[in-house]
Parts: structure tokens; sequence; C-alpha cells
């Protein structure tokens, strides 16, 4: 799995790379007018491999510090089973990101979070942190579609994970979207739903 996902993710990061070397100050357009301050809620399907699956309410913070940078934090409630035993946990994170413009309806997004889960199995309790780190695109695909994709690294639970991320948002009006995104990893993969809220 790990070789196909890097068959897959190498071209990726190789075409993110080019499009962002070949127009790093040339690009005509100053801002795609995204919304970078917003608040998102959803749900997320995760599957941990072999080692359990969960499921994550969360909430997640977005907010725009000037025309390139912004920060990032969330909150995740967790459940699910490993075995026999109920899994409960917390997930915090926080990082910043950073964005421009590489063409009309087309900026380039990078990011980077500090995690943070603490859980419970059955009466033992841990806690795990982590980084994630990802890098890719967000499209204005039409007046009221947008797509977003790319490759994520992530460290955590004492494991390495690569692999790619997708979103699509629909607008339901200016300060309120609806979406989904996906997560396919190496060892994590998510599927999930959320409403997002723009101020």
């Amino acid at each position: 799995m790990k070789r196909s996902m890097l068959f897959l993710v190498i071209p990726l990061v190789s075409a993110i790379s080019s499009a962002a070397i070949a127009q790093p100050q040339t690009s005509p357009v100053r801002d795609n007018n995204f919304d970078w301050s917003f608040f998102q809620f959803g749900i997320d399907l995760q599957d941990m491999g072999r080692r359990f699956d969960r499921d994550a309410l969360y909430g997640r913070l977005s907010w725009a510090l000037d025309e390139h940078l912004f920060l990032r934090g969330g909150l995740s409630l967790y459940d699910g089973e490993v075995g026999a035993a109920d899994y409960d946990g917390l997930g915090l994170s926080g990082g910043l990101g950073f964005h421009t413009p590489l063409q009309q309806g087309l900026d380039l997004v990078v990011s980077g979070d500090l995690l943070f889960d603490r859980v419970e199995v059955g009466n033992n309790r841990d806690s795990e942190s982590g980084l994630r780190m990802a890098g890719g695109v967000r499209h204005q695909t039409s007046d009221q579609i947008e797509l977003s994709g790319g490759v994520f690294a992530m460290r955590m639970y004492d494991n390495n994970d690569i692999g790619l991320y997708g979103e699509a948002l629909i607008k339901v009006s200016e300060k309120v979207n609806v979406g989904a995104d996906l997560q396919l990893g190496d060892d994590i993969n998510s599927i999930g739903v959320f409403g997002r809220l723009n101020f």
C-alpha cells in the first residue's frame, strides 16, 4: 500500500511544486477572495487500519491574519471500539497555514498542525502527540462550488502516514457552506461531512 501511495503522491507533489515555482511573483491575481476566517463543524468516520475504527465529532476554527497567513485550531470528540473495549477520546490541534494565488480562482495552500489526543480504552488512559503537514490547492470551480486537494504527511501513534486529501465545498449563502472531505493514507483513512460559517 505504501509503495502504491507513493506513486500517487510524488507526481502530485511535483505538479504542485512546479506550478508554485513557475508563477511565484508573475501571477496577475493578488487575491482570489477565498474565505479564510470560518468556524467548521462536522463528523468524520475514521478507519485506523489494523488498529481500530472510530467516529469523530469536531469543531475547527480558521482565522486570517493577513492576505497570506491564517491560524488553525480544532477540537474533536472520539468514539469507537478496540476489540471488545470501548474507545473514547479527546483531540486537540493547532497550527498555521499559508496561501497564495497561482492564477485566477486557484490558490496554493500549505499548512502545519500540532496534534494531541487523550484517549481511554476500557479502563486504560493514554495520550499521544503528533504533527501533520499538508500542501495542495484550492480551486473556485464555479460560483457555488470549491474543490480542494493535495498531499499530507502525519506522525501520530508511533506511525508515519502519508497520503492524499480532498474536499468539496458548496456555498449555500454568503456566510453558510456545506461540504464533504476525504483522506486516504497508508494507515488512516477518513470520510466526513461538515457545515461551515464564514465570519
